[in-house]
């Protein structure tokens, strides 16, 4: 269990870039294309392949078989929020607390929800577990994490393609050197943007005139709750529970929410400057 674990954590963003230059090879393979041809095809065909993704995810939501009851259970929570101008989703067969956040602008936005978290959590407990899911869409994280994934695959996508005979061990060295940078910048900016969804929740919290000590505490038992065990930890996309119910005790303890809202998201601005800056240099320097 150990050693699946250990792959959960570090498999998912190491395949992303491994994946697309394998199925770039294959199709470049098939038309012939020169080395540099096909580093222009793998860059111009990023974009489609992320907005393809979201609309595989969006179409793969489970439909409530009727939405009705969600919808009401919404407005009875927030009112006339005007965030809630989205699609809503329930898995009727999955009992554990959770809620998803799916798409996002050219995709449409989808929260799926579990009849779990409808049936299990107190009412606060779902107000920001929800919140926290419409932060995710209003701060378009999804395109952030997009915008990252165009710095991490496009380095490796160059070394990939523009290797040469007699130098594999030079070869290898440069694809284990871009794999690691790219998990280290993957989960930073994943983790980044979950607690950055979590102060963003507080603070439309805030707008609804609810006490952010109160929705700190209940966001943060929401948490608890909808983790897997007692004891987890972080992964590749999100931070420990300990890690963010004790952001969100800091930040309860706050008489204002002033000054800590983008502070993650920060964090999440200079790694993209810093992969960007490494995409552009290999790009220019490929072309």
């Amino acid at each position: 269990m150990a050693f699946l674990r250990r792959c959960w954590l570090v498999g998912p963003p190491l395949s992303v870039p491994v994946l697309y230059a394998l199925a770039l090879e294959s199709l470049a393979r098939a038309l012939e294309l020169a080395p540099l041809e096909q580093i222009r095809l793998g860059i111009a065909g990023l974009p489609i392949v992320a907005i393809a993704f979201g609309w595989a995810m969006r179409w793969s939501c489970p439909e409530s078989a009727d939405p009705s009851p969600v919808l009401a259970k919404v407005r009875e929570l927030f009112g006339d929020f005007s965030p809630f101008r989205l699609k809503l989703s329930v898995w009727e067969n999955l009992h554990r607390v959770n809620a998803v956040s799916v798409g996002g602008i050219w995709t449409g936005a989808t929260i799926v929800v579990t009849r779990g978290l409808l049936n299990e959590l107190p009412a606060a407990g779902q107000r920001m577990l929800l919140l926290h899911e419409v932060a995710h869409q209003t701060r378009h994280h999804a395109w952030l994490r997009q915008l990252a994934l165009l710095g991490l695959v496009i380095p490796f996508l160059q070394t990939w393609t523009l290797r040469e005979p007699g130098s594999l061990s030079v070869w290898l060295a440069s694809q284990v050197a871009l794999l690691a940078w790219s998990y280290f910048a993957l989960v930073t900016i994943n983790r980044c943007l979950e607690k950055d969804a979590d102060l963003t929740a507080l603070r439309y919290a805030a707008r609804l005139g609810w006490s952010s000590r109160l929705a700190a505490a209940a966001l943060g038992r929401a948490i608890i709750q909808a983790s897997p065990g007692p004891r987890d930890r972080a992964n590749w996309s999100h931070p420990s529970v300990h890690e963010r119910t004790r952001l969100l005790r800091v930040v309860g303890d706050r008489d204002s929410l002033e000054g800590v809202l983008n502070q993650p998201l920060t964090h999440v601005a200079w790694v993209l400057f810093v992969i960007g800056v490494i995409a552009i240099v290999s790009v220019g320097g490929a072309l």
